[in-house]
């Protein structure tokens, strides 16, 4: 199926909408297959903010023995599986599909991963009809309520970047947080699985790259939903003054 069937992507969110979404993001090398699946939303009918969840669908079947290992501390509650990336898809659309929410991400990477996929077709466009580009609300706030500041390109990449968002809405990431090396991370946790095969055998260094992996994921789509919701606050208090 193609990206372009969906249609739908670039829609701005209500702000209804941004509360009650489901914000995702896939972490794995350039490239390739997806590695980690992260999601993060509010849970139950009313979608409470006093009720996220944090969750760690881990894709790949080399690392599904370390699920479980070492998770992400934070406001919300941590779950983390072993699970194809079919399984985990079909159950992330079939719940917004039945609860009438938005599936987003910061680009359209997530929705061509799963265009990619060698998934049922209805499956695919089941998810399509829920996803949204987040970096569309985003940027038209940046437009609508921040004429003030233009973003430009830099060595790194485009302008509209998630971590330039963050900036600019308050979202303050630990320390700790990089941009570039989660890849470089996979990478070093997989060399250790394949030489070691277990969660005990790999080294520190390794067990530590892991956690990092994890801990990147959970910032990029906390402050994707801090951003989204922020974005799509701001849209409609403007079109209300």
């Amino acid at each position: 199926m193609e990206v372009d069937d969906f249609s739908r992507a670039s829609e701005i969110l209500s702000f209804e909408e941004a509360r009650r979404a489901y914000y995702v993001d896939f972490e794995g090398p350039s490239g390739g297959a997806p590695v980690l699946f992260g999601w993060l939303y509010s849970e139950g009918r009313d979608a409470s903010p006093d009720r996220l969840v944090m969750r760690h669908d881990i894709l790949d079947p080399e690392l599904a023995s370390i699920a479980g290992e070492v998770g992400v501390s934070g406001e919300w509650q941590y779950r983390q599986d072993a699970r194809s990336l079919a399984i985990s898809i079909n159950d992330l659309a079939r719940r917004a599909n039945k609860q009438d929410r938005r599936i987003v991400a910061w680009s359209r990477h997530e929705m061509t991963k799963v265009a990619e996929s060698e998934l049922d077709p209805d499956l695919i466009k089941m998810f399509g009809e829920s996803f949204r580009d987040g970096k569309a609300t985003a940027k038209r706030w940046l437009a609508q309520c921040r004429p003030d500041v233009v973003l430009t390109r830099d060595e790194s990449g485009g302008a509209h970047k998630l971590t330039k968002y963050m900036d600019l809405t308050g979202y303050e990431a630990a320390a700790s947080y990089e941009v570039g090396r989660t890849a470089l991370n996979i990478r070093r946790v997989r060399s250790g699985m394949e030489k070691r095969g277990s969660w005990e055998e790999l080294v520190e260094s390794q067990q530590e790259a892991w956690g990092d992996v994890l801990e990147h994921n959970a910032v990029d789509v906390q402050a994707l939903m801090h951003i989204v919701c922020h974005a799509a606050f701001g849209l409609e208090f403007e079109s209300q003054h």
